[in-house]
């Protein structure tokens, strides 16, 4: 692990307090919290979109099989569904998570709900709100939906900050912004 590679930002004014794996991966902090958070809403179907190298999946699948249940993952890139493959498969993890060559929607769309549990994490620039459009419908009425990247800063780089903010106006979601390097939305039904 390494200090946060991301720039002080006014929400996130030390992000060298926080820890990441790498450049790209999900900051070590929020990974234990979405674990958490899996944990406490006893999520029995997670969905993760964009593994990239396992981290994530193997933080929430983890909490998933403490749950028992199963987390559904994917990302478009081949290399990155090996090394998600590799390390599941080296955490013991390879029987609860199940690890799909294809985009967020695709993953989604084949799902049957309800589900429990979306992290979303895939590619940047509007890929994030059409995976929210199609897995609303599958969202367990308690269900949480977790945004990364949805920092302001990555607002000019076409991050998914505006379309969370947007669709929680629009579909009446429960909206938390949570002030990490990176930025991390909350999003649920109202009960």
């Amino acid at each position: 692990m390494i200090p946060e590679v991301s720039p002080p930002t006014p929400e996130c004014p030390h992000p060298e307090q926080w820890r990441c794996y790498d450049g790209m991966a999900t900051e070590v902090e929020v990974l234990e919290f979405l674990a958490a958070l899996v944990s406490v809403t006893k999520a029995k179907t997670a969905v993760e979109t964009g593994c990239y190298h396992g981290y994530g999946s193997t933080f929430i699948g983890r909490a998933v099989r403490a749950n028992g249940g199963t987390l559904h993952t994917c990302d478009i890139d081949t290399e990155c569904v090996r090394r998600t493959l590799l390390r599941l498969s080296q955490q013991d993890l390879a029987r609860e998570c199940y690890v799909h060559h294809k985009s967020g929607v695709d993953l989604i769309k084949g799902l049957r709900g309800p589900i429990d549990f979306a992290f979303l994490d895939s590619e940047f620039k509007g890929e994030r709100a059409r995976e929210l459009a199609v897995l609303l419908p599958k969202l367990a009425p308690s269900g949480v939906v977790a945004v990364h990247d949805t920092s302001r800063r990555h607002v000019e780089n076409g991050g998914p900050r505006m379309e969370m903010l947007d669709a929680a106006r629009e579909q009446g979601l429960e909206l938390i912004t949570l002030d990490t390097p990176r930025g991390l939305i909350l999003l649920r039904k109202p009960l």
